[in-house]
């Protein structure tokens, strides 16, 4: 995620997370296809289904959803509360400003909950 977004910088990244037993393995990344993709994202549909399909192929949930902030703070802006249409999903931020800064959240009914990122070793 944080390669996906310094290569995209300037623009946002955004881009899918999968796995199983609540341990994220895999990224989907996903065409940023927003008007204004500077300060928001609209993932491209035909990578959205595309990668919808590979993650239940391969007998995996998605679990995540990832986008960045290439000129502001890890923190879902009031776009991003609005788009948010997958409950069951955390939302992973990566702020590049003023360095690299990835955060999770749950946004429900407009609720937005921090939940702490465990990174496994190996996995």
């Amino acid at each position: 995620m944080e390669d996906a977004a310094a290569g995209a910088k300037p623009e946002e990244c955004c881009g899918l997370l999968a796995g199983a037993d609540s341990v994220i393995t895999n990224a989907y990344p996903l065409r940023n296809e927003s008007l204004k993709p500077r300060t928001s994202y609209f993932a491209s549909p035909e990578d959205l289904l595309a990668a919808m399909r590979r993650i239940r192929s391969s007998c995996q949930s998605m679990m995540g959803i990832y986008h960045s902030h290439p000129s502001t703070p890890a923190y879902p802006s009031v776009s991003d509360v609005e788009m948010a249409f997958y409950p069951d999903a955390i939302y992973f931020i990566i702020s590049l400003m003023p360095k690299i800064d990835v955060r999770a959240f749950e946004i429900h009914n407009n609720t937005v909950i921090e939940v702490e990122i465990a990174v496994i070793a190996g996995a």
